[in-house]
């Protein structure tokens, strides 16, 4: 992992009774703690630690704003490449994950480093992952909500549609 390199390199590591893991853990919560740096030690995310608070600011109101009152440069390409999932985005809050590559370029992110965002924004409750089953479902992506098949009996369980079919797909919504 690179903090540990870093840590490493920096000279961390050198007292023998102290494994270099364990003491880089330590530094980076206290640093967490004391608001220097922004670090979770969750899956995806142990590898990322925010200098910059805005670099996060900035990558998650790429995702929840209004576009008509701040708008990206990238914006009306993403609009007119991907009219129904922009629709979907702004107007019902759901975020299809085709978008992420035109909101995230890879210009600008890498794809872990937009893995590690929608992982954060997970983490704050600002996307709440679900899985859809379309055997049991009509999904339209112009509407906010799912319909059942007519005669389908559909559980919700913590925020999924369950049932025993194999076939599903993953919708990230927006709060």
């Amino acid at each position: 992992n690179k903090v540990l390199e870093m840590a490493e390199q920096c000279g961390l590591g050198m007292i023998d009774e102290v494994p270099l893991n364990v003491e880089v853990t330590a530094m980076l919560q206290k640093f967490h703690d004391l608001g220097v740096v922004v670090r979770y030690n969750k899956e995806k995310l142990s590898d990322l630690v925010v200098l910059n608070p805005q670099w996060l600011i900035d990558a998650a109101s790429t995702i929840i704003r209004d576009p008509k009152l701040h708008p990206m440069a990238q914006d009306p390409r993403i609009r007119r490449k991907m009219r129904l999932e922009w629709k979907s985005l702004f107007n019902d809050a759901v975020l299809d994950s085709k978008l992420l590559p035109l909101l995230f370029p890879a210009d600008t992110y890498s794809d872990n480093e937009r893995t590690q965002i929608i992982a954060l924004l997970e983490l704050f409750g600002t996307l709440v992952p679900f899985t859809i089953d379309f055997n049991f479902l009509h999904y339209n992506r112009l509407r906010s909500h799912c319909e059942p098949k007519p005669g389908r009996r559909t559980e919700i369980m913590a925020g999924s549609f369950a049932s025993t079919r194999k076939h599903r797909a993953n919708i990230t919504f927006t709060l």
